[in-house]
């Protein structure tokens, strides 16, 4: 009884708080058909259709909590939902989703049951094989608590690097030829439903999660951001999908659109066997024996939470010449989802390439996704940060000047997105990127996201499509695609936002770059965003292999050496580039 008046009083007063807010969108935007007291009703509408009944709805409100509470939780002034939201997305009935996880990924576990069966056949004991179950069933076990202690609670985005919300929504909306391309970006999110379905309601509850990773029915939004979202989001959308006119109002009994919000809902995972982690790690350690016979030091992360781990290469001092000792320009290659071994070839390509020059080659290592039991993840900011500050102690090391040192960057998948907070946040650090199946471009569609972790459980997509064989590339593929501490960076640590990446922001600072892109990517949007940099500046440059596969361009030794080469490309323009610099500032005087 007590609960239902709470919730009684809160719901009260949630809607009072934000009734001057549809009354102001009214006043400024009087040309569109609804009145303000319609905009209240579909505000009250979304939140008494989205949350659950009874004593739930507090909990699934605050967790017991104010929304103040929350601001100041572990993720300091980021407010969270103390529970997921369920997924409103089709998905393959249970039996059959188990079916299909058990056959594309039954390769580890069967060679990790070969093992103690041969054992127990041989002894004629089944001591090996009960004992092997246990353990597996014990690490089980660990991990589904670890799930729910950490992995599985729901976190929103980070703060934005040294931009602002209105710049974003318009890169987003100028990225969109017409209005269709509009309209399908949009719908994308509601999982590619008929624009005609589109209500009010769920426009203003998929803005409220774009922009600050929350649902709209959440109650976790001051009442500055829902004025916010109805004077400047909603509008904006509007004109650039409806011709400025307002959406239409749900009906007595019409379901919201289903909606992706990748960080509320549950975690999307497969099991791993513990063979599985012993042989990522074992492989780690494999790689580590072979960087360090290449002359690489590696430098431990001397906190965890804050800094990040690397590998250096300084130049052999015979090839430093008094003339370039003071001009120290590194390399860092920041790797994607599998870790620096998946990458290995061209990391060996490039060292071979630069050992007459004067080149340190830093080697980021992210291990949260390089498929190890991992799931410590830096803020945004402190990974910059810790670049920053291994840029400059490995040009110091290398006897060069901080101010006058120009990284180059080179980052494949995910190590895209690290690549753009960096060119946001330290952009006078950075002579040139050359990025590799970048996913930091065109972040705003649904593509990226849907392609690495939601398509392989659609039923539209999934029902008529074969599994994949077990000895595959596509289940290898899915063997990244489902870990556990991957999803957690990506559904959880992924602030989309934050991620992006824009022409503008290359141009600006007058980074020479190349856009690497595999004209079959199953994962990035590649038409367009080769469309978004068709009228960049001329040191903007894509180039796209056609009949490649997301990462393709590490295997084949074709595409290998042509990667290299645009890389080094991008190091002798930006060289060239600096090296003007001072004539320019000079005749000027």
């Amino acid at each position: 009884m007590k609960i239902s008046v709470l919730l009684s009083v809160a719901l009260q007063a949630l809607t009072n708080q934000r009734a001057t807010a549809f009354q102001t969108l009214h006043r400024k935007t009087h040309r569109r058909q609804h009145s303000s007291s319609d905009l209240f009703q579909s505000f009250q509408s979304v939140a008494a259709r989205s949350i659950p009944p009874d004593s739930a709805k507090q909990d699934i409100l605050t967790g017991g909590r104010t929304a103040q509470d929350w601001r100041k939780a572990t993720t300091g002034d980021r407010p969270t939902l103390s529970k997921t939201i369920p997924s409103g997305q089709k998905q393959l009935p249970v039996h059959i989703r188990i079916a299909k996880g058990i056959c594309e990924e039954s390769l580890p576990w069967l060679i990790s049951l070969s093992l103690p069966i041969a054992a127990s056949l041989a002894l004629q004991n089944s001591i090996p094989l009960m004992s092997h179950i246990g353990v597996e069933l014990i690490f089980f076990f660990y991990c589904t608590d670890k799930l729910f202690r950490k992995l599985n609670i729901p976190l929103t985005p980070e703060p934005l690097i040294n931009r602002e919300w209105s710049d974003v929504a318009r890169h987003v909306w100028a990225s969109q030829d017409d209005t269709a391309s509009r309209r399908n970006y949009v719908m994308g999110w509601f999982y590619d439903a008929p624009f005609d379905r589109l209500r009010s309601e769920d426009a203003l509850s998929y803005l409220a999660w774009a922009r600050y990773g929350l649902p709209l029915e959440s109650g976790l939004l001051s009442d500055e951001e829902i004025t916010s979202l109805c004077d400047f989001d909603l509008p904006l959308l509007l004109d650039n999908v409806n011709g400025g006119l307002s959406l239409l109002n749900r009906q007595p009994g019409e379901e919201p659109l289903p909606c992706m919000r990748f960080n509320c809902e549950p975690l999307r995972y497969r099991h791993k066997s513990l063979l599985f982690y012993a042989v990522t790690h074992g492989a780690n350690l494999i790689l580590q024996r072979q960087l360090q016979k290449k002359g690489y030091v590696y430098v431990p992360a001397k906190n965890s939470g804050k800094d990040l781990s690397y590998w250096y290469r300084l130049p052999s001092k015979d090839t430093v010449s008094e003339k370039k000792s003071n001009e120290v320009n590194p390399l860092v290659f920041i790797h994607g989802v599998g870790g620096l071994g998946f990458c290995s070839g061209l990391i060996e390509d490039i060292r071979v390439a630069t050992q007459d020059d004067n080149v340190p080659i830093v080697l980021i290592d992210l291990p949260h996704v390089s498929l190890r039991f991992y799931d410590e993840i830096p803020l945004i900011k402190s990974q910059t940060k810790a670049i920053s500050s291994i840029l400059d102690d490995v040009t110091s090391n290398a006897g060069g000047d901080i101010s006058l040192s120009k990284a180059t960057l080179v980052g494949h998948s995910f190590g895209t997105a690290v690549m753009s907070w960096l060119v946001q946040d330290a952009p006078e650090k950075i002579g040139g990127c050359v990025f590799l199946d970048p996913i930091c471009f065109q972040l705003h569609l649904k593509t990226i996201l849907f392609n690495f972790h939601l398509q392989r459980v659609d039923e539209k997509i999934q029902s008529n499509k074969k599994w994949d064989n077990p000895f595959s590339i596509g289940s290898l593929i899915n063997l990244a695609g489902t870990e556990m501490h991957t999803n957690y960076a990506m559904l959880r640590q992924f602030s989309w936002a934050t991620n992006s990446l824009w022409p503008e922001d290359l141009t600006k600072n007058s980074i020479h770059s190349k856009i690497i892109l595999s004209g079959r990517d199953e994962i990035v949007p590649v038409k367009e965003v080769e469309a978004l940099f068709e009228n960049s500046s001329s040191f903007l440059h894509t180039h796209t292999f056609d009949g490649a596969s997301h990462g393709d361009l590490f295997m084949d030794e074709d595409m290998r050496a042509e990667t290299l080469d645009k890389i080094l490309d991008v190091m002798k323009a930006s060289r060239e580039a600096r090296q003007c610099q001072p004539l320019k500032l000079t005749s000027s005087f």
